[in-house]
């Protein structure tokens, strides 16, 4: 889409798809199956109803990559695709319910082994702040809201906490509860899984929200400057809008640096693991021939 010649509108468009897709079909789908998967796998219990679980993928599959559009509310989108963007980001909801029904319903019963289980801990985490960007995805998609916080860092927020939060602690949980059984060793250290989780939590959630909020105050200025007359916010203008966001850049500096911590606690555990894991007893299958076997 960007290379010389392509129509800018559609690559726009199919940028908007892509990154959708990406989020959603991608980094979405696979934290789902990672949850949905080791819950019942950790608990030896069952997952709580397959067929809500089938309602939640055809959904997402319908409509994680189309509903990106309402990235380009009020942009090069026609009106049409705006509002069926719309209504597709608004059925994303019904994936969060199945999610969040499924996860919850599944480990229900088994709250001990959740909190004694660094895995688990990690995917409920990605399980129950999963509405979190899509339900505010939807919402900016709403004409209303989208004339404030379209085309900014809005979106930049939502990204970071779907990549790194909801994807981080999905793969997280699989690396935890897979890594063991590979090697043969116990986890390094519990604690510092959990220090780990705490961490990503408290970086990822404050970067966001800082992006969210740069979002909301530069459209905020955008509008306010429009509405009033009092400034344009375009060639000098533009300042009001540099000025009154760049305490919030600070701030999500910080919180991207704690995220990157977290990285670099996981990097560390997996290594230690690899290197220092206590030897554990494990099952190993043994072909073994029948002498009378036709």
């Amino acid at each position: 889409s960007n290379l010389p010649g392509q129509d800018p509108v559609a690559g726009s468009l199919l940028a908007a798809f892509t990154t959708s897709a990406i989020h959603y079909l991608w980094v979405g789908a696979s934290a789902i199956g990672v949850v949905l998967y080791l819950i019942p796998k950790l608990t030896d219990g069952s997952l709580y109803s397959e067929q809500t679980a089938r309602i939640g993928f055809w959904t997402l599959t319908l409509a994680g990559g189309a509903a990106g559009y309402t990235r380009f509310t009020h942009g090069p989108a026609p009106e049409w695709l705006e509002t069926v963007a719309l209504v597709l980001g608004l059925l994303l909801v019904i994936v969060d319910i199945t999610n969040f029904f499924n996860a919850t319903s599944s480990a229900r019963g088994h709250w001990e082994q959740v909190q004694s289980s660094v895995p688990l801990r990690f995917a409920l985490a990605a399980a129950l702040l999963l509405p979190v960007p899509i339900v505010l995805s939807a919402v900016a998609g709403f004409r209303s809201v989208a004339a404030i916080v379209g085309l900014t860092p809005w979106w930049d927020g939502t990204s970071f906490f779907l990549l790194f939060g909801i994807g981080g602690w999905a793969t997280s949980a699989f690396v935890y509860a897979t890594l063991p059984s590979l090697l043969g060793r116990d986890l390094y250290d519990d604690g510092l899984a959990r220090r780990h989780l705490r961490i990503s939590l408290l970086g990822v959630s404050s970067t966001s929200i800082f992006l969210w909020l740069t979002g909301m105050v530069a459209g905020f200025t955008w509008a306010g400057g429009s509405f009033s007359g009092a400034y344009q916010n375009t060639g000098e203008g533009f300042f009001q809008t540099l000025t009154a966001v760049s305490p919030l850049w600070i701030f999500t500096l910080v919180g991207v640096l704690i995220t990157f911590t977290g990285q670099l606690v996981h990097a560390y555990l997996v290594y230690r693991t690899i290197t220092s894991g206590t030897p554990t007893t494990s099952e190993v299958l043994v072909s073994v021939e029948v002498a009378d076997e036709q």
